[in-house]
């Protein structure tokens, strides 16, 4: 189920906890990035034009608080918070999935050329796993997913 990925961390659904620090904000800003364009595209259609005018004038006022923002996106949007979570983790999957067929076509370039019998045999391995966890993360079998990658070499 969708909703279960929600409990999993980004960098571990994609194998980068142990990358360096400066790897893992990169990802993290990338995603952050495309997640408020996504967002903003599907909060879209709850909006009119004169929406867009009536946020425009509450933004302009220097006493503004965050709950008054909040509450502008509540009167708009039903269930706001649910809406949301939604959302993201709509686009947390296909993020990820992104991510896996990334991984995938990378592996397959590199495996014809490579000549060492052990090496070609390690990357082949990787390959399937990385092959294994797209098609969990596709049916949404995030537990299976992340045993998967539990085990790949990082």
């Amino acid at each position: 189920m969708i909703q279960d990925l929600a409990q999993y961390d980004l960098l571990q659904l994609i194998a980068g906890e142990t990358w360096p620090e400066q790897e893992q904000a990169k990802v993290v800003i990338q995603f952050s990035r495309a997640l408020s364009g996504f967002v903003a595209e599907k909060l879209n259609p709850y909006f009119k034009d004169e929406d867009t005018e009536e946020l425009k004038k509450l933004l302009a006022r220097k006493d503004l608080t965050p709950n008054e923002v909040i509450d502008f996106y509540k009167s708009k949007v039903p269930n706001l918070e649910e809406t949301f979570g939604n959302f993201i983790l709509e686009f947390k999957k296909m993020f990820l999935l992104m991510v896996y067929n990334g991984k995938i076509k990378e592996l397959e370039s590199k495996i014809p050329s490579i000549q060492d019998e052990d090496i070609n045999t390690m990357e082949t391995n990787t390959l399937k796993s990385w092959k294994q966890i797209l098609e969990f993360a596709k049916r949404d079998d995030w537990d299976k997913a992340q045993q998967v990658l539990a085990v790949i070499p990082r």
